[in-house]
């Protein structure tokens, strides 16, 4: 399992080779995430966010912060 280690989040994953993640998230979330410019898809009713060479650590770290709010 990798687990986030930013203070308070709550993100655990299973160990993979994937820069894709999908959770379940409210819509509240979902506002959130929009709110801070972080772009993800609802995929078979799942947030799927999928990180590439292109995203900066404060992107994750954006994202991060409004799961953490969760």
């Amino acid at each position: 399992m990798w687990p986030c280690n930013r203070p308070g989040a709550r993100l655990v994953l299973p160990e993979s080779n994937s820069a894709i993640v999908a959770l379940e998230v409210s819509p509240e979330v979902i506002t959130r995430l929009q709110a801070v410019k972080v772009i993800g898809a609802i995929r078979a009713g799942r947030l799927r966010l999928a990180c590439h060479l292109y995203n900066t650590e404060g992107d994750i770290e954006q994202a991060l912060g409004a799961l953490a709010r969760a």
